[in-house]
C-alpha cells in the first residue's frame, strides 16, 4: 500500500496529474509493484490522475471527495489529508 500511496502523492506535488497519466503501464507498474494486487492499484493511480486532470490537475483535498475517487478507501483518503496535505485532522 505504501508504493500506491506514494504513486498517489505524486498526483499532489512534483509531477502532477498529466504527469501520472503520461506514465507507461510498465512504469506504474513498477510504482506500485511491491503492493497487493499491484495491477488493480495502477489503475487506480491512473483513473485518479485522470479524473484530477479533468478537475484543474489536482486531486481534491476535502475527505468525502477522496473517497469518490476509484480505489480510494478510508485508510488512503485519510493518509493523503495527512500527508499530501498537512491536515492536522486528517
Amino acid at each position: 500500500a505504501l508504493a500506491a500511496t506514494r504513486a498517489m502523492l505524486r498526483l499532489c506535488a512534483g509531477e502532477g496529474a498529466a504527469g501520472v497519466a503520461a506514465l507507461g503501464e510498465e512504469e506504474l507498474l513498477r510504482l506500485v509493484h511491491s503492493c497487493n494486487f499491484c495491477a488493480s492499484k495502477a489503475r487506480y493511480v491512473r483513473a485518479a490522475a485522470e479524473h484530477a486532470q479533468r478537475h484543474g490537475g489536482r486531486v481534491p483535498r476535502e475527505y468525502d471527495a477522496l473517497v469518490q475517487l476509484p480505489g480510494v478507501g478510508p485508510k488512503i483518503a485519510h493518509l493523503m489529508r495527512s500527508v499530501a496535505f498537512g491536515e492536522a485532522e486528517a
